[in-house]
């Protein structure tokens, strides 16, 4: 009979310490739930903006998937400089702001772009436009768990299952998939909550993304001013960190 693992004693207690300060404010947001007054909310309308979260994070989740799952697999078995910039830079949503998201993704969707220009500004204010926003933002989630189990997954067996004559994709299903679903099934879990908390409703019945501002072209070149300002702000801010 196998002894049983012994671990750290300190785990335990770093980990409970942890763990409460994650459940208590669930726990005090509930003590406090019976004492508001929900007379004044709009259930139909949180219903509907519940729908379309759900409905536009699980699409976008879908779409993420079928991109980003190949990606982190390239970028755990492709060596060079050209792969780990472009693992960087896929990263970047995770680092910005909401706001500056938004003022990207505007840039790229909004009424001036030439997108924008080239489908009427369709892609703003739509239910495509959510979908589209939430893919920018939740995508690295999916692509850094991917990435991350592919890269625990030994080469080697994926060698010896082409020695026995399996194709490359079939290699990929049986072998490189199978042996990393878990990693990508978190990554999954993580990209659709990211997805679903990105949607809120707005006064008139609409359900416009968080990230995708409503603006007129001629407020293009506010909206680079205070996307630079925020740069700006970031990284003074993490020059006196360092400083400290």
């Amino acid at each position: 009979m196998a002894a049983p693992r012994r671990r750290p004693r300190i785990l335990a207690p770093l980990a409970l310490l942890l763990a409460v300060l994650l459940v208590a404010p669930f726990g005090a947001g509930l003590g406090q739930a019976g004492l508001a007054d929900w007379s004044g909310v709009d259930v139909p309308g949180l219903f509907q903006a519940g729908i379309v979260s759900v409905t536009s994070a699980t699409l976008a989740t879908a779409l993420v998937a079928l991109g980003g799952i190949p990606l982190g697999y390239l970028l755990a078995r492709t060596p060079g400089r050209g792969m780990a910039l472009l693992g960087f830079v896929v990263q970047l949503p995770l680092a910005l702001p909401p706001l500056a998201s938004g003022i990207l993704l505007l840039f790229l969707l909004g009424y001036a772009s030439p997108l924008g220009r080239l489908t009427h500004g369709a892609l703003t204010d739509s239910f495509l436009g959510i979908v589209l926003a939430e893919t920018f933002v939740a995508a690295p989630f999916l692509i850094v768990a991917a990435r991350s189990a592919f890269a625990e997954v030994d080469p080697v067996l994926e060698d010896v299952a082409a020695t026995l004559g399996h194709r490359p994709g079939a290699v990929f299903r049986r072998v490189s998939l199978a042996l990393a679903f878990l990693g990508i099934w978190a990554g999954l879990l993580l990209d659709l909550a990211a997805g679903v908390r990105r949607v809120r409703r707005h006064g008139d019945g609409r359900l416009p993304p968080l990230l995708v501002a409503r603006v007129h072209p001629g407020i293009s070149h506010q909206a680079t001013g205070i996307w630079l300002r925020m740069l700006a702000r970031t990284r003074t801010s993490s020059t006196a960190s360092r400083m400290v």
